[in-house]
């Protein structure tokens, strides 16, 4: 079987899941894609643009510009590229062998980035430490005495599998949690 690699295989692909995966959840199921446990039609608050948006915080944080969610100009160039539909697996490996830490997360609840293609995406990773990783144990991710989600950890490849009642913007939904796990990666400790 031959690999499709261009810009057009790519692009007939990503318009393939929009249509039959990432619309179902609309259409059909009436659901939230980015948290399956509400309506289609849920939003986040967005208070963070609010706040982003202050000339004490621009100020704070070098910016020169009004924060975007999502710059319109950027997303267009990206997606005529198709690179929403191309692998990264390859480069992971290369990071990974470069001793790069890298963590990956992901919500129960979210079906966008959802957490069985973040396990797949972490378990085809062809890195030096790709076995040691693969036979890790998926543990409880333990805060405050609770289990609040499970990880799998080895030489520097962190995958939070699942945190538990979080759809696809973990800190909003489980902050104290995902401030622990940055805390704890960033840190080095076990997470």
């Amino acid at each position: 079987m031959s690999k499709l690699t261009t810009t057009q295989d790519c692009s007939n692909a990503d318009n393939y899941c929009y249509d039959n995966y990432f619309s179902l959840f609309a259409q059909n199921l009436n659901c939230n894609i980015d948290d399956i446990r509400t309506s289609y039609d849920s939003s986040l608050p967005e208070d963070y643009i609010n706040f982003l948006s202050k000339p004490e915080v621009m100020s704070a944080i070098g910016a020169k510009t009004q924060y975007i969610e999502c710059n319109p100009d950027a997303y267009i160039a990206f997606t005529n590229t198709a690179d929403f539909a191309r692998t990264s697996i390859p480069q992971l490996g290369q990071l990974m062998n470069c001793v790069i830490p890298a963590l990956f997360y992901f919500g129960d609840s979210d079906a966008n980035c959802n957490w069985i293609g973040g396990l797949n995406v972490t378990k085809s990773i062809n890195w030096k430490y790709q076995k040691k990783f693969n036979s890790a144990a998926l543990r409880d991710f333990i805060v405050n005495n609770a289990a609040v989600g499970q990880v799998q950890s080895s030489n520097g490849l962190t995958f939070l599998n699942k945190m538990y009642q979080s759809g696809h913007e973990v800190p909003f939904y489980q902050p104290q949690n995902a401030f622990t796990m940055f805390n704890r990666w960033i840190t080095n400790s076990p997470m």
